[in-house]
């Protein structure tokens, strides 16, 4: 949520450039083999990553989007990919996994994630598509650049994307500078009493998504609703589900 290309479409939406959400992408396609035995111990076959469900590492493809239109998420419907499914010898493989999301003002979401790219590249990308113009990143090899086709342009513009602030503290830090500002976010809200850019509210939207997207793989890949626990009737309602992905 917070890497600088991501900030730009949050400013351009913020301010209504974009206009209202009417489609939006968010893909986080993340080979990791090379890394596999830094994530998990291969001598346990019970660690979580082994069998976490396809859908569960959404919140980097989903994330950005909630964050950057303010939207709630309302239903979703998901699928997986069934590599090596009925081949002879080949280990079954539910990767990557595709989530559709219906937002709450009708806009669909198209969340992709997993490890489908074969060694590189891994790389975020993300589309925002509103009733008064888009803006995408770039895909490869520098997602930083970004571009913007709006009303009343004659052609789309491209141009490179800084962080608002701290860039060169930014620089120094992970995911494009990105993981910075995580922290930033958190102790300003400690140190102010306020708000945090990411409540707890919009947390459990962005993990809510994978989690009941994994029922709607269940179930077939149809509409599953998404609560708004904001609502303390919601609360009630879902509190006493115990479904175990």
């Amino acid at each position: 949520c917070y890497m600088a290309w991501v900030q730009e479409m949050r400013r351009l939406y913020e301010a209504g450039d974009l206009g209202e959400l009417i489609y939006a992408e968010g893909e986080y396609m993340h080979f990791a083999r090379d890394v596999w035995h830094q994530l998990v111990d291969l001598d346990i076959p019970l660690h979580w990553r082994f069998w976490m469900y396809p859908t569960f590492y959404v919140t980097h493809s989903i994330g950005p989007i909630l964050r950057i239109t303010g939207l709630r998420p309302v239903a979703v419907q998901a699928a997986t990919g069934m590599f090596g499914m009925n081949r002879e010898g080949a280990t079954p493989l539910e990767d990557p996994a595709m989530e559709l999301v219906r937002m709450e003002n009708g806009a669909l979401v198209k969340s992709l994630h997993g490890f489908a790219y074969p060694r590189e590249p891994w790389q975020p990308w993300y589309l925002v598509a509103g009733t008064s113009g888009c803006i995408e990143s770039n895909r490869w090899p520098d997602p930083e650049d970004v571009t913007v086709f709006l009303d009343g342009y004659d052609q789309p513009k491209s141009y490179r994307t800084e962080h608002p602030i701290y860039r060169e503290e930014a620089r120094k830090t992970q995911h494009w500078g990105s993981d910075l500002f995580v922290l930033y976010e958190f102790a300003k809200a400690i140190e102010t009493d306020g708000q945090a850019d990411i409540d707890v509210y919009m947390g459990l939207d962005m993990t809510l998504v994978g989690m009941l997207g994994w029922r709607s793989v269940l179930q077939g890949g149809g509409w599953v609703e998404i609560p708004n626990l904001r609502d303390e009737a919601a609360r009630k309602e879902w509190e006493n589900d115990r479904y175990s992905c």
